[in-house]
């Protein structure tokens, strides 16, 4: 890793960082992950041939650095009265299994604080990824697929009306990190993923909160008959979380549930809605969400030599209507 800080003229500070990651991964059994295994979901299913054998109990072994990157933090002039910084950082990740070790933008955002009243422009962790609140594992994950994860280009505005509260209102357009089915379903909607969190404390030892969302997918544009459609399907994420550090032990709680939670990397998605698929006479048909609760616990040594545990549970839930897969 390394650091260095520069001084541009007398209002404007550069801060640049980075590091070089390099990886060995040994996997005893097949999984679904990406990035060459860097991102991990779950084992595979056994899929077992004829004579018995579970053809997924194979060992993989890899060799990475698509986690190694480079940023720089900006430092400005003040604007508008509100204290002015911004954030530029890549890394190799790729946006998806096909991009991976080609570079891609983390963050890209400004940020202006007024003290008791915060802008963020630009593209960051999502709301429902919540700073002070996610699991500390060594998989760079962040505890995929129990816990969200999704950066997305985003206005948020951050309100502090006492010491150790705060309530933040974000409008985000998804990036790499979508829904499943079409890529421009949300874009096409018209409107924004909206996302509300209220916190209580300090942040860095206690961090109470509750985060709660709604996004719209409109995932064509035209019908089966080749006619005009806007047929939109809308869905809801809620979550609470919990920190706490003690001296020797910080503890983290989390729980979530809602519809199409696949824009986090979490299980769920959509479907036609209907036994067969419910088609009217113009080749237009409606939705129907699967819907889907997680839960996970973190604990972490405050000791020079840190231990952990990890766990969590996550489960589809279907939906509440009967539905079809999307061709």
């Amino acid at each position: 890793g390394a650091q260095a800080q520069v001084n541009v003229g007398e209002n404007i500070q550069l801060k640049f960082h980075g590091y070089v990651a390099h990886e060995v991964i040994f996997d005893t059994y097949r999984s679904l992950d990406s990035r060459d295994g860097e991102l991990y979901y779950y084992p595979l299913k056994a899929v077992f041939d004829d004579n018995g054998v579970d053809i997924n109990k194979k060992s993989k072994l890899n060799m990475i650095e698509v986690q190694s990157r480079f940023g720089m933090q900006v430092k400005g002039p003040d604007v508008l009265g509100a204290k002015a910084t911004g954030l530029l950082e890549a890394d190799f990740y790729g946006t998806n299994q096909s991009y991976v070790r080609m570079l891609r933008v983390r963050h890209a955002y400004v940020n202006l604080n007024w003290g008791k009243h915060e802008l963020l422009a630009g593209s960051t962790f999502h709301p429902a990824f919540v700073q002070d609140c996610f699991p500390s594992t060594v998989s760079f994950a962040a505890g995929v697929p129990f816990h969200p994860l999704n950066r997305s280009p985003q206005l948020r505005y951050t309100f502090r009306p006492v010491p150790n509260f705060k309530v933040s209102a974000s409008f985000l357009i998804h990036g790499y990190h979508r829904s499943s089915g079409p890529t421009e379903a949300q874009k096409n909607s018209g409107k924004p993923d909206s996302q509300l969190n209220v916190q209580f404390g300090d942040g860095k030892n206690v961090a109470i909160g509750l985060v709660a969302g709604y996004k719209w997918l409109t995932p064509r544009d035209v019908t089966n008959s080749g006619l005009e459609t806007s047929e939109t399907i809308g869905s809801y994420n809620v979550q609470a979380y919990l920190k706490y550090k003690l001296p020797f032990l910080s503890v983290k709680l989390e729980g979530m549930y809602g519809e199409n939670l696949t824009n986090f990397v979490m299980i769920g998605g959509y479907g036609i809605k209907g036994v067969a698929g419910e088609v009217d006479e113009n080749g237009d048909y409606s939705y129907a969400n699967m819907r889907t609760m997680s839960a996970w616990a973190d604990f972490e040594t405050s000791t020079k030599l840190q231990l952990g545990l990890f766990a969590g549970y996550t489960s589809n839930l279907g939906s509440k209507d009967d539905y079809i897969v999307i061709p």
